[in-house]
Parts: C-alpha cells; structure tokens; sequence
C-alpha cells in the first residue's frame, strides 16, 4: 500500500517538475544522513537532519522546504543550511520548492538492524505428495 502511495506522489512530482525543470538544472540541495538506524522495525528514529541547499542566481521567488507534504520552513533565502530534529517511523522525502513548485527533493531512509520476523510455515518445505 505504501508503494502504491509513494509511486504516485513521486509520478505527481515528476511531472510538476518537468515543466519547470528546464532553469533549476543547477540546484543543490543535500541532507545528511540520508540513513537513520533502529534496532527492530516499527520504531521511532530520532535524529537531528542537516540542510543544506544552493540554488542559481536567476532563480527568484519564494522558497520552502517541506517534508512529504508538510511545509515546514518558508521565505529561505537561496543559499544556506538548516538543522532540524526529527522523529521518524518510516522513510521520508524533503523538497524544495520554488514558487509551488517542486524543484529537488531528498530522502531519508529508515532501517532496522534486525529483521522483521516473518510468519512461521503452517506445512514442511517438502512433501511426498
């Protein structure tokens, strides 16, 4: 279900994104880390998340940084850094946007360091039968 979810949002994005792709081929946007490490699946990660992002000189408008579809900072400036703490209980995307519209995007990944464990097998591997 989430797959179905998150391939159409990121298909929305994408094509949003093509139509004014064509000036912001020059925009840096980079988090760190782009991996938050949790002891079993299905726990929360804390973690404090850097920004960081340049955009060209011609690009001009307001810019906003959202998580998913949450904006959560507006009217930065077009170069700069920002650090933010999290709590997290899957993977997440961030994006720029640029006069509402999406113009990079970053993600980061939630793991386990066990792996979910899976259902036993009701029958043997193996049959005569």
């Amino acid at each position: 279900m989430r797959f179905k979810t998150r391939f159409w949002v990121g298909l929305f994005l994408f094509v949003c994104y093509l139509p004014y792709s064509h000036g912001m081929a020059d925009v840096y946007f980079k988090i760190s880390p782009a991996l938050c490490q949790v002891e079993q699946s299905g726990q929360v990660c804390h973690t404090q998340v850097r920004f960081e992002w340049l955009l060209p000189a011609a690009a001009s408008g307001l810019l906003c940084l959202y998580q998913e579809q949450q904006q959560l900072h507006c009217g930065l400036e077009a170069q700069g850094e920002l650090m933010l703490k999290f709590k997290l209980s899957e993977s997440t995307q961030f994006y720029l946007w640029l006069e509402e519209q999406p113009i990079a995007s970053q993600g980061i990944e939630l793991v386990s360091k066990t792996p979910a464990r899976y259902r036993n097998r009701l029958h043997s591997d193996w049959s005569l039968f």
